[in-house]
């Protein structure tokens, strides 16, 4: 994950029952960057990442 997907990530981007992770956007952090929420960088960048279930207790505990 790039820093600025792992950065626009929200909570309804974490699917706890399937454990999955939705990469639909990133955070423009950069000077160059349009500010706030953005696209990804190109449309193969838009993926679903399966995460192992003692992880996603853990992020579940701060979402």
């Amino acid at each position: 994950m790039r820093f600025g997907e792992l950065a626009g990530l929200t909570r309804n981007d974490f699917d706890f029952i399937n454990n999955t992770i939705s990469i639909n956007k990133t955070w423009g952090y950069k000077k160059d960057s349009l500010k706030g929420l953005g696209p990804t960088k190109n449309e193969q960048s838009n993926r679903t990442i399966k995460m192992d279930q003692l992880t996603m207790n853990h992020l579940k505990i701060f979402l």
